[in-house]
């Protein structure tokens, strides 16, 4: 199964959504085009030094020959489908799931802290400090940007249920492979070919997207 097909699978939700009236009218299409482009700056300005220094590849046989830097074009389309078709999880949750969990300020700055640590622990392993920084930074900036996220019953259901269908796509992106790891680059512990840091990396876009898509749309509101 080619890269291209996986991203086409992963936006049919999203494409859905567009067409099902009462799925669009959840939807704040501006703020989603939005917050898809701030993360996908931040993650792609990575995938591009992560390519470069070995961290992943990407494997020939299964990605297109067109190319924006050093990433197969299927990579970059990645950062868009993902948080077009998540997020509606969100939207749908978000009139549903309204309580808040009692997580004090202090205990999300010392889960980043916690975070920093181990970057510098396994500072060795490339994808996993960097991982680590990622989610640590996007949970430091979620408190300033939009302070009740990491309390929210409907941003951690969005999570819960947007891990479902990570299981199976990543699975497929490290067992066909599509995507291979450098030599050294992870821990090497693994949830049947998917290593542990995707699950970071995967918890990290989370926060950076939804962040961003209701920071951006509080501020739509108030114009």
């Amino acid at each position: 199964m080619a890269y291209l097909e996986i991203d086409l699978m992963i936006a049919l939700p999203g494409l859905l959504s567009c067409l099902v009236p009462f799925l669009r009218r959840t939807r704040d299409f501006g703020s989603l085009g939005i917050s898809i482009a701030l993360t996908a700056l931040l993650f792609i300005a990575w995938d591009e030094l992560a390519v470069a220094w070995g961290t992943w590849a990407f494997n020939g046989q299964w990605v297109l020959s067109f190319r924006v830097g050093d990433l197969p074009i299927e990579e970059v389309l990645f950062f868009v489908v993902v948080p077009f078709s998540s997020l509606l999880f969100y939207d749908l949750l978000k009139g549903r799931l309204r309580g808040k969990f009692n997580i004090s300020r202090r205990w999300i700055v010392l889960s980043a802290i916690v975070e920093l640590i181990l970057a510098l622990v396994w500072r060795d392993h490339s994808y996993t400090w960097v991982v680590l920084v990622y989610l640590a930074s996007g949970t430091l900036l979620s408190l300033w940007l939009d302070p009740n996220l990491l309390r929210l019953q409907s941003f951690w259901g969005f999570v819960g249920l947007t891990y479902i269908p990570f299981l199976v796509f990543d699975y497929l992106l490290t067992s066909i492979p599509i995507v291979i790891y450098g030599r050294g680059a992870t821990l090497g512990i693994r949830v049947t070919t998917i290593p542990v840091e995707d699950f970071i990396y995967s918890m990290a876009m989370f926060i950076f997207y939804a962040m961003f898509y209701r920071a951006v749309h509080v501020r739509r509101i108030k114009r």
